[in-house]
This record gives structure tokens, C-alpha cells and sequence, in this order.
């Protein structure tokens, strides 16, 4: 094993993660800082985010109060309120921070935000850059961290464990997967931005790497989870062919802008289901997609843009049209075939504004936190937002209590890199098990008589747990397997708590 000793480490390095390690090298140059992601830099969810910022319009008079409403509706009114509210006073520092790094949100002609409407929203607040607005602010802060020189980025670095000893330090056992060396590294304080677990689910928006880490980690710590057992699906993942849990998302801005879902006779039917129609919050769009599939014993609906302007398409939305393009589909004249998908961990680590959690000098910020923001169903482009306030707050936090902390580096990790995705393994049987998993989490989200499936969830939980290593299998590939049978474990015991509470009340 190799040992190392840094002020800072953080696990992660989406928005939330990178912007934490960014904010605290300018606020402490004296601090050492290491960043590992699982993946490629470039995977993390924050890359994909397509929609923008949602953020309260300082030009228009009660937005701020009517984003503060339109969030805690959409979260059918389980977020907590002062959370909310500090959040969204948080958002101009935000903004402010990310032009300062040299990023230009799209402008009217009169240099206004050019700001756009999207689901749950009650009047067009989402800033963005066209329609990459993550790979757009990920890029950015990634070049920025390339010039910092207190922060080492690692890569293919996989966190195994995580201890508090006797030093008041905190202890991370870290693999790298290309050589499987295993490292532990001491730090002070440590910020947990791991994401979500989507991919835990049969269909998703999210990476292969998004299989719950946080979830089990928090397990392993005694952590307190709480509203695990609220993940929001997205409305509208696109079909395509093959077997992967991973599908591409479609932003929700299009619909803002004018398209809508019909059924396979072209018939609109969302407004059946909610006066809103297409720009209700995504649970509702979603459940209303499902209601109609079942109906038309279809596996997808369609979104139908044909009537939109290819003009408009091509400069508000040219990933859209990419995308289309490389699936050999034509938005001005074919319906695009369309499915919910799990999208969004709405609970994870009980954590607040600033990323603090019970346990001393441990943070947790972005997806994998529970901060109240969000309740049972996140309002669309609120997450970069709380993202990113909440990984600024944290570095601020940090800076005014964390002593001179120069390190010396004895050995870093090597930066080879290696392919993650997490359903690559070399055990059949075992692939077979984790398809099946995902199939039955999925039904279990998504069917009012989920009872029918839970009972059959979790033996193959059981099962996945005890299986053994063999030589056919190697150590990332049955991690990887018993990381998705923790959180499928955990969303369970959520569902329970849930619906015990619910019975009581």
C-alpha cells in the first residue's frame, strides 16, 4: 500500500466536487487538495446536463418568492422551506462565480439572460449555453483546476473505504483501477460529491458509474440517509437498441419551447392527466407516460416536434439534433420515441447547506447529499443550482476553520486511465443477476403493486451480496455488484420506513 497525507480530499469531480476544489484553492492556497474521480473526468453527470441553471430573475418583481413556490410544489411539498429559500438567495452568487470563470450564458439582444421555460416552472427562469449548458461549465472548471496548483486530480480512483481515527484524521482507502494498487490516503476533512444511483435502475439517464457509492459508504459510516426512496424519473429518455440501462436524455427545455408527447396514434395525453400537460413537474409527466403505455401496451411514447421551427431547432438545440442525427431520426419529420428514465436521487446523505454532516470534517454536496432542497421530486434545472451553492458554501466553511495544513505528497497515484463502465463484467451469470436487479428496482419505482416484486428483490439482493469471487471475475466487476445490491438493500429499507410512517400517520 501506498500512503499520502493531503488537507482536503474529494471524492468526485461532477460540479460539485470540482467547483469545492476550485473555490478552496483560492480561498486557501496553503491547503493541499486531492480530487479522485471513478471515471474519466469527463464522466460525471454534471457533464450531460443539458437544461441550464434555474435561477429566481432579479429583473422581475416576486420571482424569487414564485421559484421558492414552484420548488417546494413540484416536490409535492416534502422539501424543508428555509432550505429552499436559502438556496435560491445563494443563486446570484452562483452565477457570479461562473462568469467569473469565463462562462457566457446566452443573451438576448438587448444582453439580457435568455432565459427559458422548462417543466413545474411558473414563468421561463432557466439560464443556459444552448443546450450543453454542463458539458459547457464542466469544461470550464476542469481547465481551471488544470492551473491550480495545490489541486491533484486523479483519475479511474475508486474509494473503498473510509474510517475517523485516533488523529482526529480521516482515512480513505482508494483503488486504482488500471493497476489495482490500493492507496491510503489521510486528510482532514473530506468531501463526499459522488453522485447518484440511477444506473441502478433498468433504464436511466445517468453514467454506468452512478450505481449508489454514497449510499453504501454512508451505510458502512452509520450515516444518516434520509428520503432515499424518492428517485425522480426524467420524462423523456430516448429509445434506442440494445439492452443498456443507459439511455440519452432529451431536454426538458424542448418541450418548453413547444413540443409535446403523443401516443402511437398521435394523440396528445398528458393534459388528461394535469392542466399543465407537458410542463408539469417530471413526475407527473412521467406517470402519465406510464399510464398511457400500459394502456396502449407500448414500451415508449413519442415527442413530436414537426411543428417547430428547424431555424429555432438548430441554434437553440443543435445536441438534439446530433443526436437525432447519429440515431437517423429527423425531428422535422419523425416522431422521436421516447420513455421515462431514472434520472435524479432526490435523498442521500442528511447534509445542509454547507455540505456538513453528523460526523466531523465529513461534507457531502451534490447529488449524493439531501439537503431538503429537492422533497420527493426535484423542479427541472434546480440541480446544478443547489449543486453548486452547496459546494461554494462548503469550501467557504472549510477556509475559515481548517488550519495551515502544507503536506508533502510521498507517493501520488498513477494517472492511467482504464474503461469503468460497470456492466462490463466477465461473469455472465453475474451480468444476467445485475440486468434483473435493475429490471426489478425499476418496477418496484414505477408499479403501484410493487409488493409483487419486492419479496423477489430482495433474495437477489441476498444472493448478489454472498456470491463469491471466482477467477472468471475480477475486483471492480464484483464491487461494482455488491455496490448495486447495497443501494437496491437500502431503497428498500427506505420503502418500508416510508410506508410504515405513512400507515401511522
Amino acid at each position: 500500500m501506498i500512503h499520502s497525507r493531503y488537507s482536503v480530499i474529494i471524492v468526485g469531480a461532477g460540479i460539485a466536487g470540482s467547483i469545492a476544489a476550485l473555490r478552496l484553492s483560492e480561498l486557501r492556497p496553503d491547503l493541499s487538495i486531492l480530487m479522485i474521480s471513478k471515471g474519466a473526468l469527463s464522466e460525471c453527470s454534471s457533464q450531460l446536463a443539458q437544461g441550464g441553471i434555474a435561477i429566481p430573475c432579479a429583473d422581475v418583481e416576486g420571482d424569487l418568492e414564485s421559484h421558492f413556490h414552484d420548488t417546494l410544489v413540484a416536490g409535492n411539498m416534502k422539501g424543508d422551506p428555509h432550505t429552499v429559500r436559502e438556496i435560491l438567495v445563494s443563486a446570484p452568487k452562483l452565477v457570479a462565480y461562473l462568469e467569473g470563470l469565463g462562462i457566457d450564458f446566452d443573451r438576448t439582444s438587448d444582453d439580457h439572460y435568455h432565459y427559458v421555460l422548462e417543466g413545474g416552472h411558473y414563468r421561463p427562469r432557466v439560464i443556459h449555453t444552448s443546450d450543453a449548458t454542463g458539458a459547457t461549465i464542466m469544461s470550464t472548471v476542469h481547465e481551471a483546476l488544470g492551473w491550480a496548483s495545490t489541486i491533484t486530480v486523479r483519475e479511474g480512483m475508486r474509494l473503498i473505504a473510509l474510517r475517523y481515527n485516533d488523529d482526529d484524521q480521516w482515512v480513505l482507502e482508494i483503488n486504482h483501477s488500471a493497476s489495482n494498487k490500493t492507496y491510503v490516503v489521510h486528510a482532514r476533512y473530506v468531501i463526499l460529491a459522488m453522485g447518484g444511483s440511477g444506473n441502478a435502475f433498468g433504464y436511466s439517464s445517468n453514467l454506468p458509474t452512478a450505481i449508489g457509492d454514497a449510499v453504501n459508504l454512508a451505510m458502512s459510516l452509520d450515516l444518516p440517509l434520509k428520503d432515499l426512496q424518492w428517485m425522480q424519473f426524467h420524462p423523456t429518455l430516448l429509445v434506442t437498441s440494445g439492452d443498456q440501462a443507459s439511455r440519452p436524455l432529451i431536454t426538458e427545455a424542448l418541450r418548453g419551447a413547444g413540443a409535446y408527447l403523443v401516443n402511437n396514434k398521435g394523440q396528445r395525453f398528458v393534459k388528461c392527466c394535469d392542466e399543465r400537460g407537458e410542463l408539469a413537474p417530471r413526475d407527473v409527466v412521467s406517470a402519465a407516460m406510464i399510464q398511457e403505455m400500459e394502456l396502449t401496451e407500448t414500451d415508449h411514447v413519442y415527442l413530436d416536434c414537426r411543428h417547430l421551427s428547424t431555424v429555432m431547432l438548430s441554434r437553440r438545440f443543435p445536441g438534439f439534433l446530433d443526436l437525432c442525427s447519429r440515431e437517423l431520426l429527423d425531428p422535422s419529420t419523425d416522431l422521436i420515441p421516447v420513455r421515462p428514465g431514472a434520472h435524479y436521487q432526490c435523498g442521500g446523505i442528511d447534509a445542509g447547506c454547507d455540505g456538513k454532516t453528523s460526523q466531523q470534517g465529513l461534507f457531502a454536496i451534490g447529488e449524493c447529499a439531501r439537503t431538503g432542497m429537492h422533497g420527493s421530486n426535484r423542479l427541472a434545472s434546480n440541480s446544478l443550482l443547489e449543486a453548486g451553492v452547496t459546494a461554494l458554501n462548503a469550501a467557504e466553511c472549510i477556509s475559515t476553520t481548517a488550519p495551515p495544513m502544507n503536506s508533502i505528497i510521498t507517493e501520488a497515484p498513477s494517472p492511467e486511465r482504464q474503461n469503468m463502465g460497470s456492466d462490463s463484467t466477465s461473469d455472465p451469470h453475474l451480468h444476467a443477476q445485475l440486468r434483473e436487479l435493475r429490471l426489478l428496482l425499476h418496477r418496484v419505482a414505477l408499479d403501484e403493486s410493487k409488493h409483487r416484486h419486492i419479496e423477489s428483490l430482495a433474495q437477489l439482493v441476498a444472493d448478489i451480496e454472498t456470491k463469491e469471487s471466482t477467477d472468471a471475475m475480477n475486483r471492480n466487476d464484483l464491487h461494482d455488484a455488491r455496490t448495486l445490491a447495497g443501494y437496491a438493500r437500502a431503497y428498500l429499507q427506505a420503502i418500508e420506513s416510508h410506508q410504515q410512517t405513512t400507515t401511522t400517520a
